[in-house]
């Protein structure tokens, strides 16, 4: 069995519906990846503060499992409505032997290292400011985007940087159809997201590293 932790903060005035599909489209692909066995917790906007996650995480002690997050962030932290909720500042010992995924803004430059720094297993995220494509068609190919590479690491047998490299690639992929078709704007939009991406920690890490066998009930 593998454990989900989904931080997102649907509540944003911006980017709120876009962080919830971003969810939810995660949710459907582990419920419906064939002999998967997953718990998946849900940290919606409400929850999404320190004292929270602490207790959450503290379930989860010393046991591998993903934390997927959708929020702003800045290099140093995630933030929801304005407030911190992951920091270098803080202990972030709590995510040892786990892989973070995250589509916020520059929480590569930072924070990501100091996840590895604190004993996560391996980090996906950005090290700059990127946009989401919004509207229609465009918006769901932005989702696309966002989660390819947690989408190739639960659904093929492979590593996380070939997860990552698949997750660029997409990207190259859409940025010629984009161009070709004269889209220039939002073509540059995913130039940016592609060459912010960024990956830190174990490079060999698979899905079977992250299973566990049962979770402990003691709080």
């Amino acid at each position: 069995m593998i454990e989900f932790i989904i931080a997102y903060d649907e509540r944003d005035l911006e980017l709120g519906t876009y962080f919830q599909k971003c969810r939810d489209e995660l949710h459907t692909l582990i419920q419906n990846l064939p002999n998967f066995s997953h718990t998946a917790n849900d940290v919606p906007a409400n929850r999404c503060n320190m004292a929270y996650l602490e207790i959450n995480l503290g379930k989860l002690r010393d046991m591998p499992f993903i934390i997927a997050a959708y929020t702003h962030g800045n290099s140093k932290q995630l933030v929801v409505n304005g407030t911190r909720f992951i920091d270098t500042d803080e202990d972030n010992s709590y995510f040892q032997n786990s892989f973070f995924y995250t589509n916020s803004c520059s929480s590569g430059i930072k924070l990501g290292p100091n996840l590895i720094d604190n004993n996560c297993s391996a980090f996906i995220g950005f090290d700059s400011d990127v946009d989401a494509l919004l509207g229609d068609y465009y918006e769901d190919l932005s989702i696309k985007c966002d989660n390819y590479g947690i989408t190739a690491f639960l659904s093929q047998e492979i590593t996380a940087i070939q997860a990552y490299d698949q997750m660029r690639d997409n990207y190259t992929n859409e940025i010629q159809k984009l161009q070709n078709s004269m889209d220039i704007l939002r073509a540059g939009i995913l130039i940016n997201a592609r060459e912010s991406l960024v990956f830190h920690g174990n490079k060999e890490l698979t899905k079977t590293d992250l299973e566990i066998s049962e979770i402990s009930e003691e709080e």
